[in-house]
């Protein structure tokens, strides 16, 4: 039962009710703990992947970890490296992250090849793998074990790996949810219960996990939501060099919410990736001198900026494509020389502008590479199947997949995904989304504050919740390039929303207009007499 000594806002508590939540389920949803993070013994392979482990580091075997070039893989694989090096010498393991524009996604045959020539008897995948077959029957050849930890949609054909531990391959396995970083830290937690170390010390790395989990979209529910809700708690006052760095270079300082990741430190870690080497990001997630942290911050700062400066580039030129193919049910969008790193970035703008999936491929002569990102309802990884005759290869899950394509198909492809997209949207009319409760000027006070953090983080698979708020009144309005900057008052507080690339009807608003606004909260802190507020629609 809900301890009604700890009073809950009663709009916060009507928001839980109305997602089918019971007094239980209320009780242990506001209130996350480490009792909530489940043992790891039901994954697939998980006993045999910790008892290969634990063999070559009796062996004394020289073991690569690696990861992926997005800040999931990236996390992932610096979870696996610093905690192996608490139980295993340093000078033992390598680190390794394909360069996509090589090796492209997932476990690179150039790794595996590497391997073999340095005498490496196991690889560890972090967040990839799971579609390797080649790579990792090229490495058993050379008696090379695999073991690989990945979430990304399973193909038909697995890997024959010595161990694959993947939440979708483990049946009713209650943690399907879990992203790269996820696995990977489950990983961690059953080899420190088979050595009989204290799993305290594991906590340390949620941080990671957070970062990791949100930066995926991972679905905050059930177990991510936990390890994320404790690790912005970590994050918070972490110990590592490199994340205080990157916190202070960003001007994050005291609370940390997922918008924090997914808007500040997410971008910066993914930059390096996009546009240069992961390892300056992986090298500062493992750094342990603070003034060396510090330059390597700093370097992904400016990384950001100028991925940002390629971002707008591509984005105006898809823009205008998208325009002329607005009425299409998938936005497949490409021209020459779009730098491949960023594709991704504009795909997940387009489907924010558009509310539609959108696919943005970069033509790079014979061979094109593209990115796709889905709306919820259409599984991108599923879709992409259907024409995997097209691909040279290609991979990804529900929201999120990348492919390289013949340039000569891209006609045909924009013809068939959009087919596929028909059939299955076929009688689908997206509906106006309800308010989950009607807020009073009154209702937003400290009570409401506190239970909106308690309910945080917010995110994929635990949405902000949805509120209306009647007769506020537009006191300012201004544009600053693509984005509208509009504030309201209710009579007693101010209300602060952004609007990106606001369309007519925001921009008729006019400084003493009275709305009734549909909205989620940004961020659930007052600054300054302001709530953040993200504006969803409105009614005069």
């Amino acid at each position: 039962m809900i301890n009604r000594a700890m009073k809950i806002h009663e709009k916060v508590e009507e928001v839980l009710r109305l997602r089918g939540m019971d007094d239980d389920d209320i009780e242990m949803f506001l209130n996350p703990s480490v009792e909530q993070i489940r043992d790891p013994g039901g994954l697939r392979d998980i006993d045999r992947a910790v008892d290969l482990i634990i063999h070559h580091m009796r062996r004394g075997s020289t073991i690569m970890v690696h990861g992926d070039y997005d800040a999931d893989g990236i996390t992932a694989l610096s979870l696996l490296y610093r905690v192996l090096s608490r139980v295993y010498s340093p000078d033992k393991l390598v680190p390794y992250i394909p360069d996509r524009f090589v090796e492209g996604y997932g476990l690179s045959m150039r790794a595996v090849r590497k391997a073999v020539e340095d005498g490496i008897s196991l690889i560890i995948t972090a967040d990839c793998g799971i579609t390797s077959v080649e790579e990792v029957e090229e490495a058993r050849r050379h008696s090379v074990d695999v073991i690989i930890t990945d979430h990304h949609e399973p193909p038909e054909t697995l890997p024959r790996a010595s161990a694959i531990v993947h939440p979708m391959l483990s049946g009713d396995y209650p943690f399907r949810h879990l992203t790269g970083v996820g696995v990977a830290f489950k990983l961690m937690q059953a080899l420190y219960n088979r050595l009989g170390k204290p799993f305290r010390h594991l906590l340390w790395d949620l941080d990671l996990v957070a970062i990791g989990t949100v930066a995926d979209m991972g679905e905050l529910v059930d177990e991510n939501r936990v390890m994320v809700s404790l690790g912005l708690r970590v994050l918070r006052e972490t110990k590592k060099a490199g994340l205080k760095a990157l916190k202070f270079v960003v001007g994050v300082d005291g609370y940390v919410s997922t918008w924090h990741i997914a808007f500040l430190l997410a971008p910066r870690l993914n930059s390096a990736g996009r546009i240069s080497d992961p390892m300056h990001s992986f090298n500062l997630l493992t750094e342990r001198d603070g003034n060396r942290a510090l330059l390597l911050s700093h370097r992904l700062n400016r990384l950001n900026q100028e991925r940002q400066k390629y971002e707008k580039r591509i984005l105006d030129r898809a823009m205008a494509q998208a325009m002329r193919k607005a009425g299409r049910d998938v936005l497949v969008l490409w021209d020459w020389g779009w730098h491949e790193g960023i594709i991704g970035i504009v795909a997940s703008r387009i489907v924010s502008r558009w509310n539609r999936p959108a696919i943005i491929i970069s033509v790079q002569g014979e061979t094109s590479r593209g990115s796709a990102r889905s709306t919820e309802g259409f599984h991108m990884q599923r879709a992409l199947s259907e024409l995997s005759y097209m691909f040279e290869n290609f991979g990804g899950h529900e929201m999120a997949a990348g492919f390289t394509i013949k340039t000569e198909y891209l006609e045909e492809f924009e013809e068939k995904i959009n087919r596929i997209a028909r059939e299955h949207f076929a009688g689908y009319e997206p509906s106006t989304p309800d308010a989950e409760a009607v807020l009073r000027p009154h209702d937003l006070n400290d009570l409401f504050v506190r239970d909106m953090r308690r309910m945080a983080p917010f995110g994929n698979g635990n949405p902000s919740p949805l509120f209306l708020m009647n007769s506020l009144k537009v006191v300012g309005k201004e544009l600053r390039g693509r984005t509208l900057y509009i504030t309201l008052s209710t009579g007693r507080d101010e209300l602060y929303g952004r609007i990106y690339d606001p369309s007519d009807r925001w921009m008729g608003l006019k400084e003493g207009d009275v709305i009734d606004l549909l909205m989620k909260f940004r961020e659930v802190v007052r600054l300054g007499g302001q709530f953040l507020i993200e504006p969803v629609d409105f009614s005069r």
